[in-house]
């Protein structure tokens, strides 16, 4: 079972193996790696049943197709509480998604205010970002890039160092570097923006990052 958790993780063996060994030995020998692949196993076929195939002799071509299948008519059903029309761009339906998220997730949270984030940037300048997005000065990217947007791009092109820097930062940070504010939904909308994205999605093969700050 260890191995097909290996398969389904895209773990490295056998590191991952000895790992789950390592535990199960520390804790008692409790089987985790067993029942969580097992009620893996059960979740897949309850969810190729849901799709109208049967989980015995499915192939992965008629499963793919049935996902596809699935996803436009899902797609559809978004797009029509959303009120994108089937020829809107990228922006157009991030637009849409930002505002209706804004108007029906609206909440608090307790942020780092804008002017200590920058703060800490004037500190640590992020380099590769600002070539990235195509600005000459750390000024002047701080004047036309929202610093959360900055944030997020640094965790992206910046090396592991560079982030482990900016980091050691925070333990000057005070009480009053600190606010409780209302929930945003922002997206950047530029060229360069985009192309960033789309090289972070090709390395990594997920589109999903997530930043403390």
């Amino acid at each position: 079972m260890t191995r097909y958790l290996s398969l389904a993780l895209g773990a490295p063996q056998p590191l991952f193996s000895q790992s789950i060994q390592e535990l199960e030995k520390a804790s008692g020998q409790p089987g985790a790696d067993i029942r969580m692949s097992s009620e893996l196993v059960q979740l897949a076929r309850l969810k190729i049943a849901e799709l109208n195939l049967d989980p015995q002799d499915t192939t992965g071509p008629e499963l793919y197709s049935a996902l596809k299948t699935r996803l436009g008519r899902d797609d559809d059903i978004v797009r029509s509480s959303l009120g994108i029309k089937q020829d809107a761009t990228t922006t157009d339906m991030l637009s849409h998604i930002q505002t209706f998220l804004q108007t029906h997730g609206t909440t608090t949270c307790f942020a780092l205010k804008a002017t200590a984030a920058k703060r800490l940037l004037k500190k640590k300048a992020p380099k590769n970002v600002m070539r990235r997005l195509g600005y000459r000065s750390l000024d002047s990217m701080l004047k036309h890039e929202a610093a959360t947007h900055i944030y997020a791009a640094a965790l992206m092109v910046e090396s592991p160092a560079w982030n482990r820097s900016l980091r050691e930062q925070y333990a000057r940070l005070r009480p009053a570097d600190f606010e409780q504010r209302s929930a945003t939904i922002t997206f950047p909308k530029t060229k360069r923006w985009a192309d960033l994205s789309e090289a972070y999605v090709g390395n990594t093969h997920h589109n999903i990052r997530c930043f403390k700050e």
